[in-house]
């Protein structure tokens, strides 16, 4: 299990939603810029920092790459885009966006509440902290338990977390 940043998939909404709305005549910064900042997030689904790794729309989003190519591989503005080059750009984005849709739809990402007054963050990766601050001191099988009763109480499942703090006062009270 880990934490996950779902700010990735704002910002890539954000890069290619505007790609949908060039128009051959706009302004030429306005082309390159939009195409570029697209670009740039697009690259991102290929790095192993993408906290979610996308695998069915990579082909298209290389359709939208190719599409984008011929502005943004530009070193100085052009006049000689036709209709149908953004046309191309509109239609690839259309449908990266929509296999990105099918294939978010069957990503598991989960929301786990904070309990009563418990960070659930805190409770899943730092729940020693919690519990008291000496807790760094003891020995490592001893913190795994608290850890175990952490992710429990996260996820209420109470029964379990009651059997980790079990498991942890028995620990505790052979090293002491």
């Amino acid at each position: 299990m880990k934490k996950i940043n779902v700010w990735y998939f704002y910002k890539l909404a954000q890069t290619i939603e505007p790609l949908k709305y060039l128009n051959h005549k706009d302004h030429w910064n306005r082309l390159y810029m939009s195409c570029m900042l697209a670009h740039l997030t697009l690259d991102k689904l290929d790095s192993e920092t993408v906290e979610v790794p996308l695998k069915r729309c990579r082909p298209e989003a290389q359709q939208l790459q190719n599409a984008m190519r011929p502005i943004i591989s530009s070193q100085q503005e052009r006049t000689d885009l036709e209709p149908a080059d953004i046309v191309a750009i509109h239609f690839a984005a259309e449908k990266f966006e929509t296999v990105l849709a099918m294939e978010l739809r069957e990503i598991d990402v989960f929301y786990v509440p904070p309990i009563a007054i418990f960070s659930t963050s805190a409770l899943l990766n730092d729940p020693e902290a919690i519990f008291f601050e000496r807790a760094k001191l003891l020995p490592e099988e001893v913190i795994t338990e608290i850890k175990e009763a952490g992710k429990a109480l996260a996820f209420a499942l109470a029964t379990a977390a009651g059997f980790h703090l079990m498991r942890y006062r028995i620990n505790a009270a052979q090293v002491l």
